[in-house]
């Protein structure tokens, strides 16, 4: 997949809206398959990194973004995509039933 390169060949001036775009952040769309972002990023460019974590094509894996990955860097770009897994130390820790506070009860005896 070739999506250009970001430094043109050609002398005259790039235009259209968005031609200078760098960076998309894509974040947590509604995007399902990679094939709905491959004509934005062409159509961009100056495109040069693009953040697609959280989109349900690709929280499946890299896998599934191969020809973004491959045209992002065919460009020099890079295509971002984080695990939506935290990070040990971010998780709360399991409790098991010996980590549990002992029961306690408050009786009030009156004789």
């Amino acid at each position: 997949m070739n999506f250009g390169s970001p430094a043109s060949t050609n002398a005259e001036e790039p235009n259209g809206p968005f031609c200078f775009l760098e960076d998309l952040d894509f974040q947590f769309n509604l995007v399902v398959e990679e094939e709905g972002l491959i004509p934005p990023a062409q159509a961009l460019p100056s495109l040069i990194i693009m953040n697609v974590t959280g989109n349900p094509f690709a929280t499946r894996g890299d896998e599934f973004c191969l020809n973004l990955i491959q045209g992002m860097q065919n460009r020099g770009g890079r295509l971002i995509n984080e695990s939506l897994n935290p990070p040990a130390y971010l998780r709360k820790a399991k409790r098991g039933i010996a980590d549990k506070p002992p029961l306690m009860l408050a009786y009030n005896f009156q004789n």
